[in-house]
């Protein structure tokens, strides 16, 4: 008589699994919400820089004062901010339209390398025929 299966355990890790990836499917969206909210907060210091490298270009141009007493003033020229690195899966290669990994290329069909250890039929083996009664052996 064959012992009756617990499923308890199964269930139990079933819901545990669930649960764990319920709160990671969380933290990857919190990552995702807080990146979207980094890139919104970097676009507006990108315009307001913009801003006010006009103004500074604006008072300069203007004969109002120049480059130099501006940046003794603390009125520095600011330094280009660094560009954003872009989702990998916001603009697909056109070459690959479903985002999908893509396979390594194959290598082309070549001969094997012979291998004199093992037996390959229609070759002698190893590389020398047995001595047969006419051949001398010198």
């Amino acid at each position: 008589m064959a012992a009756r299966k617990r499923k308890t355990g199964r269930a139990a890790a079933e819901a545990a699994y669930a649960n764990l990836l319920k709160d990671n499917t969380t933290l990857v969206g919190d990552v995702g919400e807080t990146w979207d909210a980094y890139v919104a907060s970097f676009e507006d210091t990108a315009k307001a820089r913009e801003r006010y490298e006009d103004a500074r270009a604006a008072a300069i141009k203007g004969g109002a004062v120049n480059s130099d007493q501006l940046d003794q003033m603390g009125y520095k020229k600011t330094a280009k901010l660094p560009t954003l690195p872009v989702r990998p899966h916001a603009n697909p290669a056109p070459d690959n339209p479903a985002g999908r990994a893509q396979r390594a290329p194959r290598r082309p069909n070549r001969p094997l390398i012979h291998n004199p250890t093992v037996h390959q039929p229609g070759r002698l083996w190893p590389r020398w025929a047995p001595p047969t009664e006419g051949s001398s052996t010198k």
